[in-house]
């Protein structure tokens, strides 16, 4: 992958480009400008050259995220603002390509960073998203290549990255009654193997094509993360909009959530029936935390918090179930 730092420049060629574009839906404001464009540093209007370019949707404010389809095989993502987040997840993306060949893994091929503006090209994957209603069909699939994704056992997970931008926050946010379990949680799962993470897998997000199972959105990409997250975030969003609690009971009480068996494909990713229960009470404290920090970079109130309220429902069975109520009691 090539990576290129410059300043704005307008090709020449660009007006005759700007003239060539295909707008599927023309003057909608639900498509990316295809005048930014015009702004393309010189890599990205050579990538550009003689390519048909479609603009598709936008990501919604107040995220600065404008995308566009490159012939049929490309993408081109253009980020705006600070871009934080995918800056971190670049390198990350680098590492597991150099480290993985998966089928379905779209491939960064180019990216340019100005500072201000990101530039972005990668593999488009072509195919459908799963039906809700078929997951008994596609379910079992999606999570064996997920457990392909996830590889080997990296290093403990109280040495990684995703451990110092999770963890301390993480137990800020947790409720005060359940905090010293949710610390105790993290320190569980501190010591087992990290894994590779993609950290928003729902049916959005699966490609079904003729490469198999495959994945987009890549922001949120961590070489190194808390093993099974990727699991449970997709049985808990296989079947509704919004997160199935009864999924994260039946694994709490040693079931399967029906139609999305689970368990064999954690514990191929290191959670273990010794390590579940913490696994998942961590799981739930950082996707509050999710939430919270959501909620502040909108800067108003959410009426709905889901996973705030899964924490404080559910969390206490998970507790329970690693035995972190009795270890602090017994600390008491």
């Amino acid at each position: 992958m090539q990576v290129a730092h410059t300043v704005f420049r307008i090709r020449p060629f660009l007006s005759s480009l700007l003239q060539r574009v295909h707008q599927r839906i023309a003057g909608s404001p639900q498509v990316s400008p295809i005048e930014l464009l015009a702004q393309a540093p010189p890599a990205i209007a050579e990538e550009l050259r003689g390519r048909e370019v479609i603009g598709l949707p936008p990501s919604p404010p107040p995220k600065q995220h404008w995308m566009y389809q490159l012939d049929q095989h490309l993408l081109l993502h253009v980020y705006g603002g600070a871009g934080g987040r995918i800056r971190r997840s670049l390198p990350d993306r680098e590492a597991l390509q150099r480290d993985v060949t998966l089928p379905g893994l779209p491939l960064q091929r180019l990216t340019v960073d100005q500072g201000d503006r990101l530039w972005l090209v990668e593999d488009r994957l072509t195919g459908i998203a799963p039906a809700p209603v078929e997951v008994e069909r596609w379910f079992p699939e999606a999570s064996a290549w997920l457990v392909q994704l996830a590889g080997p056992p990296g290093p403990p997970l109280r040495t990684t990255p995703f451990w110092q931008a999770h963890q301390p926050e993480s137990i800020e946010t947790t409720p005060p009654k359940l905090r010293p379990a949710v610390v105790r949680a993290w320190d569980i799962m501190g010591d087992v193997a990290a894994r590779s993470l993609h950290g928003d897998v729902q049916p959005r997000n699966l490609v079904l094509g003729s490469h198999g199972v495959g994945l987009i959105d890549w922001e949120g990409f961590w070489r190194y993360g808390i093993p099974g997250l990727d699991l449970v975030f997709l049985a808990l969003m296989s079947t509704t909009k919004v997160p199935d609690q009864s999924a994260l009971e039946s694994l709490a009480s040693g079931k399967e959530p029906p139609g999305r068996p689970l368990r064999s494909a954690l514990s191929k990713v290191g959670l273990t029936p010794g390590t579940l229960h913490a696994g998942l009470l961590a799981m739930l404290a950082i996707w509050a935390l999710g939430e919270a920090r959501r909620t502040a970079r909108n800067h108003r109130p959410s009426r709905r918090m889901p996973f705030l309220t899964m924490l404080s429902n559910i969390g206490p069975a998970f507790s329970r179930g690693a035995g972190l109520e009795a270890d602090e009691k017994g600390r008491a």
